[in-house]
């Protein structure tokens, strides 16, 4: 299995940057050295490159999100909502993105600022079902 994940990374990391799979092919990098090399550095590291390398603001408050996905899934909190606030600053008005913020900040039992997050990000989140997301993530955190 080692010899088989080895090859995939080595294809890979031959993907350029301006491919069209290049996304693609470093999320499928991230899943390989999570999934089969349980190593955690590399996991994140795909996902901070793909930040790096689409620098347009959709995408990278995507990248970013994805990357607070990354620090999420190995139990890197602290570095979660930094990547989550940062999408945050791309999207300031993506009640998504700021949903996933509160998320993060409870998770990291900070709950006053979570708090905070959600109640200043429902006055910046345009109106519509995302808003409720808002409120109903907060009123789940706040009984």
């Amino acid at each position: 299995m080692c010899e088989v994940s080895s090859k995939a990374l080595s294809i890979f990391l031959q993907v350029p940057v301006e491919s069209m799979y290049f996304r693609k092919a470093k999320v499928t990098m991230a899943d390989i050295y999570m999934n089969h090399w349980h190593d955690k550095v590399m996991y994140a590291n795909c996902y901070r490159e793909l930040g790096e390398f689409f620098p347009s603001a959709k995408l990278e408050s995507k990248s970013f999100l994805m990357l607070g996905e990354a620090y999420m899934k190995i139990d890197d909190l602290y570095k979660a909502v930094e990547a989550y606030e940062s999408a945050m600053r791309e999207s300031p008005r993506d009640a998504s993105v700021a949903a996933q913020v509160g998320k993060a900040l409870f998770t990291s039992h900070n709950y006053e600022k979570a708090i905070e997050h959600y109640n200043a990000a429902m006055q910046n989140v345009d109106e519509g079902v995302l808003k409720l997301v808002l409120y109903y993530d907060l009123a789940g955190k706040d009984s």
